[in-house]
């Protein structure tokens, strides 16, 4: 998944721009995660409707790394990444939700605070193994590294594995992704998204630095009939960022068109009994939407 406002509307921080928008939904979304919210009221019962949310810290650059991408929510930590504007480095801090304290990791083997090799970092997810977190990073690379995992030691980052995924035998890469368990056996089950296509598939926790997961096409998650406070709305034109999973149920956020450029919303998906193959689109029976007054 994937959260923290960053900075400003200029000529050349269009890119952040969107930045914004897109951690301001996840932090929107980091919330209901956190909570205990019936997201699949009755359907007699009144749409539920969320729209208020508070910004938690900035997230300041550093190392030359300015533009914000994945986010993962712990049960004590939130963990932001940022980039270079040529993907060439990244750099991973860890929040506090209590305190609002952070720190920026540093890669375990280099000592430098920041890392390389995760590309676009699109998409983050956090989960715990061996008593230990571990972060899932979608690189938005196709096949090889689609998806970099590291263990976090301290204040330090180890990689564990870098994962290539396929699909029927073809490369495939994760534009979005969650860890939805790990089960009792060690195996970690992924689920993954790649243009509007959902995928899952699994792989041991101890299956080695660079194993191949075979992929399986769940679903497609479509943006229209979006239903905003009783509007039907067609979000096609809407610019995707991460996604969150949650017992069965995936959290889509999105950024408004560049004539709504303040505006964002978090579409719900109810995956229960989800035919495989077939195209879902987002309950009307809860929503959220941001809305920015910062531009």
């Amino acid at each position: 998944m994937v959260m923290a406002p960053i900075a400003a509307k200029s000529g050349k921080d269009d890119s952040m721009k969107s930045t914004l928008k897109r951690a301001l939904a996840l932090i929107l979304m980091a919330v209901l995660l956190l909570s205990n919210v019936n997201l699949f009221p009755a359907a007699s019962a009144a749409a539920l409707f969320y729209g208020d949310y508070t910004d938690a810290r900035k997230v300041y650059d550093s190392n030359s790394c300015p533009s914000m991408q994945g986010l993962a929510v712990g049960s004590q930590y939130l963990y932001t990444i940022k980039i270079k504007t040529d993907n060439s480095r990244a750099v991973i801090t860890r929040t506090d939700k209590d305190t609002g304290s952070y720190t920026t990791l540093t890669d375990a083997s280099t000592g430098y605070s920041y890392l390389t090799g995760l590309d676009h970092a699109n998409d983050m997810a956090v989960w715990g193994i061996d008593s230990k977190s571990h972060l899932f990073i979608g690189t938005t690379l196709q096949g090889s590294n689609a998806i970099i995992r590291y263990r976090v030691n301290g204040t330090t980052l180890e990689k564990v594995a870098s994962y290539h995924l396929t699909c029927d035998g073809e490369d495939i890469c994760a534009t979005a992704l969650d860890v939805m368990k790990v089960d009792s056996s060690g195996y970690i089950h992924l689920i993954t998204k790649w243009g509007q296509t959902i995928y899952t598939g699994t792989v041991h926790k101890d299956a080695g630095s660079n194993p191949t997961v075979a992929m399986t096409e769940l679903c497609t998650i479509s943006k229209e009939l979006a239903y905003i406070k009783g509007e039907k709305l067609d979000l096609s034109d809407w610019v995707n960022q991460g996604f969150g999973y949650y017992d069965n149920t995936l959290f889509v956020p999105l950024s408004g068109p560049d004539d709504q450029l303040n505006r964002s919303v978090v579409l719900v998906y109810d995956l229960a009994n989800v035919q495989q193959g077939s195209t879902i689109y987002p309950t009307d029976s809860v929503v959220f939407r941001v809305t920015s007054g910062a531009y």
